[in-house]
């Protein structure tokens, strides 16, 4: 599979995830059920995965730039 392919699913998988972490957690603190401070942790902990997933694709499509330019 292409490198550059496989970035960029990665980003948006990551965005992906972002946004229903983002939308769970809002829908949680409004009906109640989740204080401030378990929101922010809640986010917290959900950066890390996005932050890994996000760095990893921009990495590939990077490679995957530079493996065209060398195929070129």
């Amino acid at each position: 599979m292409n490198t550059r392919l496989v970035g960029i699913l990665l980003i948006v998988g990551g965005l992906a995830l972002a946004l229903l972490a983002g939308i769970w957690l809002a829908t949680q603190v409004g009906s109640g059920e989740l204080q401030a401070g378990g929101a922010a942790l809640g986010a917290g902990l959900v950066f890390i995965p996005v932050a890994l997933l996000e760095g990893i694709g921009l990495f590939m499509v990077a490679r995957g730039a530079t493996q065209r330019r060398e195929r070129s």
